[in-house]
């Protein structure tokens, strides 16, 4: 079952396909409102080229997205929850079937003084951590009926919250480079292909430093790390989908399943089975408590999609 709450009437459909649509700006609310939104999105659902008059909390429950802003593009997961700020001109992706929760909120209810959302400044893109505090939040301000004031009390906790929520470092950001840009793309794709970086330079003619020095301009990473990166993220949303261990390590190349054990645990803090368990527990949860408040805030039944 989708549910969707107090969807903002003046956003256009999903793009379901790749298209030029121009740039679409989302009208605000009033002063200090809050709209929210929960519903399941598939894979391969477009939002083109857009902005609000609202800043946006956008987090997939289950599932992943690409999200274009502010000239990066990051692949999310469930891990993960975008600050996008007002005006900031962005495009999203659905990338595995699943989940997503949106909250708008008038710029006005920012935290006062520098207004600071992770370490960054309100008025900038942010990819922080979803700890649990922050998914209750979330999970709370987006379920219906709640009245204008518990959204505005929830959102204010959860702005709190999230000011002091790392910004993640697994998070993958694809190189502005076009050369480096395609490879990241592919391994997108197929976090399991075995190509080096070598290869990667020979096919595209361009030399393997310059390849080596686009990726550490325009991630941070190196390619080895970056590959790494997503290799690990592409195994977290298998493993949420129920596949096994073993089978997880092959998909997205790994010569053993111990090594990628090791190397799951040492990013995510604990191991791949363990990790499945909890995201399938947090995510049964949230649905059964959707369902049971499947209303819209004005109290009448909400929508399916």
């Amino acid at each position: 079952m989708t549910l969707s709450v107090e969807r903002d009437p003046s956003y256009a459909a999903p793009q379901a396909h790749e298209g030029d649509v121009g740039e679409r700006t989302i009208a605000r609310h009033g002063a200090g409102a809050i709209t929210t939104e929960w519903f399941d999105v598939a894979a391969g659902t477009r939002y083109d080229s857009h902005l609000h008059a609202t800043d946006q909390l956008a987090w997939m429950v289950a599932g992943s997205m690409r999200l274009t802003v502010g000239g990066t593009t990051w692949e999310l997961g469930a891990d993960h929850v975008a600050w996008i700020p007002a005006g900031a001109l962005h495009e999203m992706t659905i990338t595995r079937t699943g989940t997503l929760v949106d909250v708008y909120a008038d710029p006005v209810l920012r935290p006062q003084g520098e207004g600071r959302v992770g370490g960054a400044g309100a008025d900038r893109p942010a990819v922080l951590a979803v700890e649990p505090m922050a998914a209750t939040l979330l999970r709370h301000a987006a379920e219906a009926p709640r009245s204008p004031e518990r959204r505005r009390l929830a959102y204010r906790l959860l702005l709190d919250v999230l000011g002091d929520a790392p910004l993640r470092h697994d998070v993958v950001a694809l190189p502005a480079d076009p050369r480096a840009r395609r490879v990241a793309v592919a391994l997108l794709d197929d976090p399991a292909d075995p190509r080096t970086l070598g290869d990667w330079a020979a096919d595209l003619h361009v030399s393997e430093k310059t390849l080596a020095r686009a990726f550490v301009a325009g991630t941070g990473l190196t390619f080895r790390q970056w590959r790494l990166r997503r290799r690990l993220q592409a195994a977290a949303g298998h493993l949420v989908d129920g596949l096994g261990v073993a089978e997880v390590a092959e998909r997205v190349g790994y010569a053993s399943p111990s090594a990628f054990i090791a190397s799951f645990a040492e990013v995510y803090g604990c191991t791949p089975r363990r990790y499945a368990a909890n995201a399938r527990a947090a995510d049964g949860m949230a649905g059964d408590r959707m369902v049971a408040n499947g209303t819209a805030a004005d109290g009448t039944a909400a929508d399916a999609r």
